[in-house]
This record gives C-alpha cells, sequence and structure tokens, in this order.
C-alpha cells in the first residue's frame, strides 16, 4: 500500500506528506474486460488541471504531473469527483489464450 500510496501522490502533484498521512480507501473489479479502480482519501483535493504539464521544456526538472501524464496515456477513462480527492480510472483489456 506505501508504494501505492507513493505513485498517488505522485500523480497528484508530488505532494507525498499529507497523502500518505491520509488514509485512503481503494476499489476495484473487474468486469468482462474492463478493469475498474477507484480511490478517494481524506485530502484536501485538488485540481488536475492545476498540475503543470510534464512535458513542457520550463517543467522538465520539476517533480510533479507524470503519474497524470501516465494514466491519460494508458487509462480509457479518468474521473475525479469535485473536490478532487476521488479518482476513478478504467481500462479495458483483452485477453488472449
Amino acid at each position: 500500500v506505501g508504494r501505492f500510496l507513493r505513485a498517488f501522490a505522485a500523480a497528484r502533484g508530488g505532494e507525498a506528506p499529507e497523502v500518505a498521512a491520509a488514509a485512503a480507501q481503494i476499489e476495484g473489479m473487474v468486469d468482462g474486460n474492463m478493469v475498474k479502480i477507484e480511490i478517494e482519501d481524506e485530502g484536501e483535493g485538488f485540481n488536475p488541471e492545476d498540475v503543470p504539464d510534464p512535458t513542457l521544456e520550463e517543467n522538465l526538472d520539476k517533480p510533479s504531473g507524470r503519474g497524470l501524464l501516465l494514466m491519460r496515456a494508458f487509462m480509457d477513462t479518468i474521473e475525479y469527483n469535485d473536490k478532487g480527492n476521488r479518482l476513478r480510472i478504467e481500462k479495458s483489456c483483452s485477453i488472449q489464450d
């Protein structure tokens, strides 16, 4: 769980201290070919649009935004609640024999 919370903190802009101290609820399910994960913590939340784009020249050395970049690249669905402390991601996966 600690590694997951650190990755979640990185996705939130690298603000690990309050995330690591807050309780988090993680739920996941597989529905056919769809994997769904919902994560909610007790933190104050954040606006993902306020996280700087890590691919811009001025942000290359900053430790924030990479988790969001990866989620946007690989997930089919990314949704936050209005407060910004609950995340739902979905990924369609085909299983081949």
